[in-house]
């Protein structure tokens, strides 16, 4: 059923083209005993009558048309026609391909005043044809030796008016040219119009082929050249202009009638023959490169080298001895059907894409051909068949081609999908910003090395105490609480610009290519939404987390790094580093959102934020001391509120503990303290001052609190 859909448009347009090139006619006469009647025969209603059966033969003899309508007793002998006369036997003895003889047939007619047309294809392989003793057409120059003849394939109609009851048709035939001579195909007589209509149908018929097959060629060249590595399409396209050129040669021979009339026959019958010798090889080519486990190489140079040495023997020999091998050529080709069968098989039995519509294409091409080549044998007598079978092969290839472009569609689309899904799922892993940044369109633009540098914001934001509170938990109900924890911190960073470069651990690395007030308000964000995530695990029975963040603007270099087996992205910069150390100061201040000094200091609107001026500190990787801000918008009311209610003493107390003046500031921190007494900051500073005031101050005293390590 599934092979009755595919074979179902094949076999429509076939019955389209039988039935157009064939028409159905009524039991017609036969030429018996030298004799057609046709009293009865109305042409009008019934059609043409072929001049098919029993003419008379005389060989090496020009019967003249006045010999021939007195009735002289030339001893004829029978024959039938159309068939080559290289069977023909006299006293025992065949008449062999050179010579030259006439060909006579006595029709019964009404006795009207009637026009008459002759649709007559060329002979082997000149003619001169004579009714009732007037010359009335001639194919070529008829003679009694090559020297004296011309020959010439020339499909054509003869008129002739008669009003006798009786046409004598004569027919001259010479051959000494080709293998073969006599009347080939089939002589029709009908009304002129008729016999016209014969002749332009079949034309026009083999001109369409001929186009059909000329856009088949071209095709499959412009599929080659969008896709070269494919060789199939190349041997297929050169393989139909070939079958084009014999459509174009033989038949009705379109060549001789539109293209180059009165053209050289050597080289009309050399294009004939070399025509037809190439298309096997490129066949098999073709098939070759479909099929190439079930047709093997071996085979396409074998039948290159049978056609070569006949192509060969084309170019450089007479027609009369190259139209002889062409014997040769007949079994090589029945060798190469063997092997395509054969291979076909294989093929549709390993379920092979394509194989059997192949199969059945090929099924009408081999038709064609063995029905061409026993009609040129004589052995049967029908209609040229091989350009009409090319046709429908290459039909049903162009089927096959559009169900791959289909099935290839249908595979691009779900592709499609997968890379669109692909890239999606990438983007999770690679941002799109850091591609932009990189200025690459694709992750697959990615290049070990690929670096550019850029001004950003860097974030670090970690979970406290997140080794004690990991030791409590499975490492699925670890994974389960990180996931839940970061699908809550994302998308607060993109809402404010950001983008998450990395996760490392618990650690979230991000980076904002806004404005420093979008990153501060991330963090804040960030802070905010993690009051909502421990309302949550308070409902749900866990303890709640809090977490550190830290911010730092300056310049960094953006890339990737690794092997050519593995590769990653990255960012490299001091400003990584400094933003990572404010994090961890986070802890040991008791603050949540630590900035650095210079980013605060490009804040556009610094009253839109809560904060204090922390410290001034020297971090392990800087050589100068670094100012650190507090964002208290992150905390909760109450620490915000008991922060601020002491900001005017805080930020005395720390002027006087940089100015050395130890005392005052341990004095106003202790007062500080006793009004927010969870302020660790004050605590710290606290310890400081009574460490200095026991051993006294360090000489080149600066007020920066130096850090060997995060």
């Amino acid at each position: 059923m599934k092979h009755l859909k595919t074979l179902l448009p094949l076999l429509c347009i076939l019955t389209v083209i039988v039935s157009c090139t064939y028409s159905s006619q009524k039991k017609t006469p036969r030429i018996e005993k030298g004799v057609l009647d046709i009293t009865h025969w109305d042409f009008a209603k019934d059609g043409t009558v072929p001049l098919d059966g029993d003419w008379e033969f005389y060989c090496n003899t020009f019967i003249t048309p006045k010999e021939s309508i007195a009735g002289i007793k030339q001893n004829p002998i029978f024959v039938k026609a159309p068939s080559e006369w290289n069977s023909y036997k006299i006293d025992g003895k065949t008449v062999g391909s050179i010579g030259y003889a006439t060909y006579r047939v006595r029709i019964l007619t009404s006795g009207t005043n009637q026009v008459y047309g002759i649709k007559m294809q060329e002979c082997g392989t000149a003619y001169a044809m004579y009714v009732n003793g007037k010359l009335v057409g001639t194919n070529g120059i008829v003679g009694t030796s090559q020297r004296t003849m011309v020959p010439e394939y020339k499909p054509q109609v003869i008129y002739f008016t008669d009003s006798s009851t009786s046409l004598d048709v004569v027919v001259h035939i010479s051959n000494y040219y080709h293998r073969v001579g006599g009347l080939w195909y089939t002589l029709e007589i009908g009304l002129p119009q008729q016999a016209a209509q014969l002749r332009e149908g079949a034309l026009y018929f083999e001109l369409f082929l001929f186009g059909a097959l000329i856009m088949a060629a071209i095709l499959h060249l412009g599929l080659f050249i969008l896709r070269r590595s494919d060789l199939s399409n190349l041997y297929f396209a050169v393989f139909c202009l070939l079958v084009a050129i014999r459509t174009f040669v033989t038949g009705e021979n379109a060549f001789h009638t539109i293209a180059f009339t009165g053209a050289d026959f050597g080289l009309y019958i050399r294009m004939e023959y070399i025509s037809v010798y190439c298309v096997p090889p490129f066949f098999l080519m073709f098939i070759n490169r479909l099929y190439p486990e079930e047709v093997k190489t071996f085979w396409v140079w074998a039948l290159w080298a049978v056609m070569g040495t006949l192509i060969v023997i084309v170019a450089v020999t007479p027609s009369s001895f190259f139209s002889k091998q062409v014997n040769i050529f007949y079994l090589a080709c029945a060798a190469a059907i063997l092997v395509v069968i054969y291979g076909l098989i294989r093929a549709s039995i390993r379920k092979k894409e394509g194989a059997i519509l192949f199969i059945v294409g090929f099924g009408f091409f081999v038709s064609a051909f063995v029905n061409d080549m026993l009609l040129a044998k004589g052995i049967i007598q029908s209609r040229p068949m091989f350009a009409l079978g090319a046709f429908v092969f290459i039909f049903s290839q162009s089927y096959i081609i559009s169900q791959r472009f289909a099935f290839a569609y249908q595979r691009v689309e779900r592709l499609t999908d997968y890379l669109k899904k692909t890239n999606i799922a990438l983007e999770l892993f690679v941002p799109t910003e850091f591609l932009k940044y990189l200025g690459k369109k694709s992750i697959t633009e990615f290049r070990l090395g690929d670096q550019v540098q850029q001004e950003m914001i860097v974030l670090f934001c970690d979970i406290r105490s997140f080794t004690s509170i990991s030791e409590k938990m499975t490492p699925e109900e670890n994974f389960n609480f990180l996931n839940s924890y970061l699908r809550r911190m994302g998308p607060v960073i993109r809402s404010h610009g950001g983008f998450i470069d990395k996760y490392i651990g618990d650690a979230i690395m991000a980076l904002f290519p806004s404005t420093p007030d979008m990153a501060i308000r991330a963090a804040v964000g960030m802070q905010q939404e993690l009051s909502l995530y421990n309302q949550h695990r308070a409902n749900s029975g866990y303890e709640p987390i809090s977490i550190g963040v830290g911010l730092h603007a300056g310049k960094l270099i953006m890339g990737t790094i690794g092997e050519e087996g593995r590769m990653d992205t990255t960012v490299i910069a001091d400003a990584v580093n400094l933003a990572s150390r404010l994090e961890g100061l986070t802890k040991y201040y008791g603050a949540s959102i630590i900035v650095s000094g210079e980013l605060w200091d490009t804040v556009t609107d610094k009253n839109a934020f809560q904060h204090r001026v922390l410290d001034r500190v020297s971090v392990q990787g800087k050589t100068s001391p670094v100012v650190i801000v507090e964002i208290l918008d992150g905390l909760t009311n109450a620490e915000r509120n008991d922060k601020l209610a002491t900001q005017n003493e805080y930020n005395e107390a720390v002027s006087s503990y940089v100015r050395g003046d130890v005392n005052a500031a341990c004095h106003l921190f202790t007062k500080i303290l006793e009004k927010t007494p969870h302020d660790k900051a004050v605590e710290l500073y606290i310890g400081r001052c009574t460490k200095h005031i026991a051993v006294g101050l360090p000489e080149n005293w600066d007020g920066v609190e130096k850090f060997d390590s995060k």
